[in-house]
Parts: structure tokens; sequence; C-alpha cells
């Protein structure tokens, strides 16, 4: 029974991928249509699916707001750690110093949740863009798989 699932699960998935322009991810790149493309500039291939669109953007917003809150992090403890290292004694520059390391880690810690946010809605606008081009194309009328209610009962129907 679980080779039978298996099946139609491919077949579904095949008959899907074969028919309408997917985008596809691997690595860093993206490919669509034949055309390889970077992560900034699938803002006119998301273009074609409003819903997709407005998630990379947002996702590419919380990308953005990380790496803000991550360099403002380093830019701190370098400081912190420069101003530690000055001064022979215990004085105003080394708490001073220590203060800005420990608000640095704490930046660095702030930042790695928009981080995966973002990464998280990039995800889902790749999904929701396929999504959208396969409803958009729509499968073809020469296969198809349908649950239903026939004439015999209730069952699955394939139609080659």
């Amino acid at each position: 029974m679980k080779y039978l699932i298996l099946l139609v699960a491919c077949l579904i998935s095949f008959s899907a991928m074969g028919q309408a322009d997917l985008l596809e991810k691997k690595g860093r790149k993206y490919y669509y249509k034949g055309k390889v493309y970077k992560s900034s500039y699938l803002g006119a291939i998301y273009n074609q699916s409003p819903e997709a669109y407005r998630l990379f953007k947002s996702g590419k917003k919380k990308k953005k707001r990380a790496m803000i809150f991550a360099l403002t992090g380093l830019g701190l403890m370098g400081t912190g750690a420069l101003l530690a290292r000055t001064g022979v004694d215990f004085g105003p520059a080394q708490v001073i110093g220590g203060g800005m390391i420990g608000l640095g880690v704490i930046s660095e810690i702030i930042a790695i949740f928009p981080a995966i946010g973002g990464h998280r809605r990039m995800k889902k606008a790749l999904k929701t863009f396929n999504h959208d081009m396969i409803e958009r194309h729509g499968f073809q009328s020469e296969t198809s798989l349908v649950f239903g209610v026939t004439g015999n009962g209730v069952g699955f129907v394939i139609q080659f």
C-alpha cells in the first residue's frame, strides 16, 4: 500500500513540475526558466505573484534588520575591546569597554531572531510562488488524479 501511495505522489509531483515554470533553489543560486538568479534579483520574478512578492520583501527587510544588529554588535564589541585594553589600571575606560562588549553580545543575540524570521519568509515566498504558478498554469487535462465518487463507489480516478 505504501508503494502505491509513493507512486501516486510521484505521478502528481512530476505532473505538476513538468507543466509549470517553477523557481528552484540549489545552494545560493535560483533557477527559473533556465536562467540563473541571485537572491537580490528575485524581486522581478516574484512580481508575478503578489503574495510571494510581499513575503519576499518582508523577508528581505527582516534580513537587513538582522544584518544591522549584527554589524552594530560587532562594532560595539570591537570598540569595547579596544577601550578595555587601554591603560594599565582598572578604570572608567575598562568599565565602559566591558559594557560595550556586553551590549555587543546582546545585539548579536538579538540579530539571530530577525535572521531566522527573514529566512523563513523567503522560503515561504518561494513555496507560495511555485504554488501560484502551478495554480495559474493548471494541470493539463490529459493526466489527472482525483479522489471522489464514481459510478462504482468512492475511490481514486486516474485519467491519462
